[in-house]
C-alpha cells in the first residue's frame, strides 16, 4: 500500500502518493544509466572501427613490391663531347605493396 501525504496551500488540502515520487526519482535514476551505457557502446562501437580500420591498413601492407622495367636498355644517338645526355627509365610496381627506390647507381 503506497504512503500518502497531504500538503496544504491556500487553506486547500492536497493528497499524494509518495510512491509516485518514488517512481519518478527511480526514472531519472534509471535515465542516468541508460544514458551512461549508451555512451558506452557508442565508444565500444568507435572502438571497434578502429580496430577494423588498423586491420585492414595491416593487411594490404603484408603484400610484397614487385619492381618491372620497361625497357632496361638504351642506347643514345651520336652526340659531341661535352654534351648532357637524359634518358627516363621507366619502373612499374606490379606488387602489393608500396615500392620505395631508396638509391640509383649508374652502372
Amino acid at each position: 500500500m503506497p504512503k500518502t501525504g497531504n500538503v496544504k496551500v491556500f487553506n486547500r488540502t492536497y493528497r499524494f502518493n509518495i510512491l509516485i515520487v518514488h517512481q519518478k526519482l527511480t526514472f531519472l535514476k534509471y535515465g542516468k544509466i541508460l544514458m551512461r551505457l549508451k555512451i558506452f557502446f557508442l565508444l565500444l562501437f568507435s572502438f571497434f572501427l578502429l580496430v577494423i580500420n588498423s586491420y585492414g591498413a595491416m593487411k594490404e601492407s603484408k603484400g610484397t613490391p614487385s619492381a618491372v622495367i620497361v625497357s632496361s636498355k638504351y642506347e643514345f644517338p651520336p652526340v659531341f663531347e661535352g654534351v648532357r645526355v637524359v634518358h627516363d627509365f621507366i619502373i612499374q610496381n606490379k606488387g602489393s605493396a608500396v615500392l620505395e627506390i631508396k638509391s640509383v647507381k649508374p652502372v
